[in-house]
């Protein structure tokens, strides 16, 4: 937590940071676009954040971090934004997605120019079924006109490391990055079903009570991962925070 309010601390004696917009051209299926994204820093006490509009009082937006993605271990709440604008090549359907399901609270919103914001509500603590993208990773959908510039604001809060690792897709490289994730996850818990049921049948014969405490090792961690990869909210407990 020191670490983190010396972070603050810095941010907020920058100077404000001023968006820089991130052009998405024809030809491309993952943008990362981290180095154009701001954090909202300064704040006499960021855990007061309820919602994607710009608090009042002495805040200034300042650049992300090097670590992508990786605000560092803290339990406030964080505001981030990033301008984008694409081509007439490009425009059309994409996916914001963000692949850490261990966030507690997500709220995403897009504010076309001279258009209606459009808001979006994610996190663990929220029901899977409200999801607007029935995936693993948190995903909302975004619909791009050509030459029409777009803000993207995130809050973000989580009672761990806050991480909040953003990528735009398009829908079809999206759905094969899940799909292929989905069967690695598949591998690791079919690898852990099977040494559950190795430990518990060599428990039932000999009688070894080591055997009985692995198998409940290879519950809790397997259960763990399982729920650290999203697995978890997708499969089993969707709608149970």
């Amino acid at each position: 937590m020191l670490l983190w309010a010396l972070q603050l601390s810095a941010w907020a004696m920058q100077p404000s940071v001023q968006p820089g917009v991130l052009r998405l051209d024809a030809g491309s299926e993952w943008v990362d676009p981290w180095t154009h994204v701001r954090v909202l820093a300064g704040l006499p006490d960021s855990a007061s954040l309820s919602s994607v509009q710009e608090p009042a009082g002495p805040a200034s937006w300042a650049a992300a971090p090097a670590t992508r993605g990786n605000l560092g271990p803290q339990r406030s709440t964080a505001m981030l934004e990033f301008h984008l604008q694409a081509t007439a090549a490009a425009a059309g359907d994409w996916i914001l997605s963000i692949d850490y399901p261990s966030l507690d609270h997500l709220e995403v919103e897009i504010q076309p120019e001279g258009g209606a914001p459009v808001r979006w509500l994610l996190g663990d603590l929220h029901p899977y079924s409200l999801r607007p993208i029935h995936s693993r990773a948190y995903a909302v959908p975004l619909k791009l006109e050509p030459e029409v510039r777009s803000r993207i604001r995130l809050l973000a809060r989580s009672t761990g490391s806050l991480v909040v690792p953003v990528l735009l897709s398009r829908p079809e490289a999206f759905r094969l990055a899940e799909a292929r994730e989905s069967l690695l996850q598949g591998l690791m818990a079919g690898a852990m079903v099977c040494l559950l049921v190795y430990a518990l049948a060599q428990w039932w014969v000999l009688k070894e009570q080591v055997y009985l405490y692995y198998a409940l090792n290879v519950l809790g961690t397997g259960t763990f991962f399982f729920s650290y990869f999203g697995m978890g909210l997708q499969h089993l407990w969707g709608d149970l925070p």
